[in-house]
């Protein structure tokens, strides 16, 4: 067993966090009991929004391009969902794309896409260059573009 102490948890009355081992290390435990990403990301949005957005954290000008580029297509960023992740390693890990399914299965989305980091494995998904990426290097920006233009489509289509 591990233990942890931290006094985020020891101001909530929290003396030591104890990892405690799986009785039954053959079974996989459920997605909702063995990891929770709830520190790891940030989720803005509604149920029901047509796209699913998902990048890593962006500095103001970054913020500003994702904006400038998603009202091109004629999509307001405040109608998005949006997942923004501490680090985008995660969008590899097998349990963010099990998180990303449920988050999907939830919302509905016409359209998910992932701005920056490693292509994710999951089927149908968009990928485009983080915005920071796009400013630092803007010879990119024409396969950006390109592909805005098939996520306009995409959710033009009923």
């Amino acid at each position: 067993m591990s233990s942890f102490v931290s006094p985020h948890l020891q101001a909530m009355g929290i003396q030591q966090w104890v990892l405690k081992s799986n009785p039954d290390a053959n079974s996989a435990p459920e997605l909702s009991e063995s990891v929770d990403f709830t520190q790891q990301i940030q989720v803005k949005g509604e149920i029901g929004a047509s796209l699913l957005m998902m990048s890593g954290p962006l500095d103001p000008k970054a913020d500003q391009l994702l904006s400038v580029m998603l009202h091109s297509i004629g999509v307001v960023r405040t109608a998005c969902y949006q997942l923004t992740v501490d680090s985008v390693s995660l969008f590899t890990e097998e349990p963010f794309a099990q998180y990303l399914n449920q988050q999907a299965e939830r919302v509905r989305p016409k359209v998910v896409v992932q701005f920056g980091g490693e292509r994710s494995s999951i089927a149908g998904l968009y990928w485009i260059d983080h915005p920071a990426d796009l400013i630092s290097y803007p010879e990119r920006k024409r396969a950006a573009w390109n592909t805005l233009k098939q996520l306009h489509v995409q959710l033009s289509q009923t």
